[in-house]
């Protein structure tokens, strides 16, 4: 009868089919569903935008039945178990998951974000499709995350905890690592912990949001702590750990890049650059030196061609509004 009661009235409000086989708990406290799956349009035959072996939900009773319409306040966790995921975003822009609630429902009113759940993933396989892509020139994305592992915690509120550990898949190839970290949204600070290895950056060209630019190839290994700098100091960010890149290739604009190698160090109040050098159109630039926040900064740089064109640093650093130039 429950199951029933369930599969109605979700199927009326997400306005789409959707199938429970089994629900358990104690009911009291927490509700177990089992073999969920979510349709990705009206019918599951169109395929599903959201299955699971189990979706275990915990709730306090008693803030339940004094939700007015709101049941997020009273969730306290949700579990999913062996979760696949299809998140897709259309050309217009428009995630799948915002048409889940119609336009114009009490639900789809602007409400004040009330979820303090824990919600967490464990063996989970999403699948992310981009129709417009990134950049002036949109190209479709399509990536794969599997062996996903995660936890997201919205307890202490706007702060938010998290933990994830992952594989992802894009055109044959793989990047693989694990990340936590504090994210306050209220005051826009962060503190990440990232690590990984054979890093391949083509998949970092496709997802990060660059224009018109395409990283083609280039290994990375890293093992980096980024985090939000107090105010009133030099640097945005403060960066801790090393980063190491090798054989890395791209295309920025009209620039070909080839034969780029970088090693960086993050200490205390300072980005050590020991040396990024490369092949910028035909010219060979390499840099050293550290930027420090709130000091001096010291750089070296090299250059090797006949012709350096300016151009070619406008070109690959078109956010700069001013460049001075000093030396030999």
């Amino acid at each position: 009868w429950l199951r029933a009661v369930i599969m109605q009235q979700a199927a009326i409000a997400l306005n789409r089919e959707i199938i429970v086989g089994k629900v358990s708990g104690n009911l009291i406290t927490r509700i177990t569903l089992s073999d969920v799956s979510l349709a990705r349009e009206k019918k599951l035959a169109d395929g599903a935008m959201f299955a699971a072996d189990e979706v275990s939900i915990g709730y306090s009773l008693w803030s339940l039945l004094w939700a007015k319409g709101n049941v997020l306040p009273a969730l306290t966790k949700i579990a999913l178990r062996n979760p696949n995921i299809y998140a897709e975003r259309d050309s217009a822009g428009v995630w799948n998951f915002m048409k889940l609630v119609p336009p114009g429902s009490p639900e789809a009113e602007a409400q004040p974000f009330a979820l303090r759940a824990t919600i967490s993933l464990a063996n989970g396989t999403i699948t992310y499709h981009d129709a417009g892509g990134f950049g002036k020139v949109a190209r479709p994305v399509d990536m794969v995350a599997d062996n996903f592992n995660g936890e997201v915690k919205f307890n202490k509120w706007p702060a938010i905890n998290y933990s994830v550990n992952t594989a992802l898949h894009s055109r044959g190839e793989t990047m693989r690592f694990n990340s936590s970290g504090t994210l306050d949204t209220a005051k826009l600070e962060f503190a990440v912990k990232a690590k990984g290895e054979a890093l391949d950056l083509g998949i970092l060209g496709r997802v990060a949001v660059f224009p018109d630019y395409e990283v083609k190839a280039g290994k990375a290994n890293f093992d980096l702590t980024v985090s939000s700098s107090p105010k009133g100091t030099y640097l945005p960010v403060k960066i801790l750990g090393k980063f190491n890149l090798q054989n890395g290739a791209a295309r920025i604009g009209p620039v070909e890049v080839r034969d780029f190698n970088a090693s960086l160090d993050g200490k205390k109040d300072r980005l050590a650059i020991n040396e990024i050098a490369a092949d910028v159109s035909g010219n060979v630039i390499k840099l050293s030196g550290e930027i420090a926040a709130g000091g001096e900064n010291k750089l070296a740089l090299q250059a090797e061609a006949p012709v350096l064109k300016l151009e070619t640093l406008a070109q690959i650093v078109p956010a700069l509004s001013s460049v001075s130039l000093a030396g030999k």
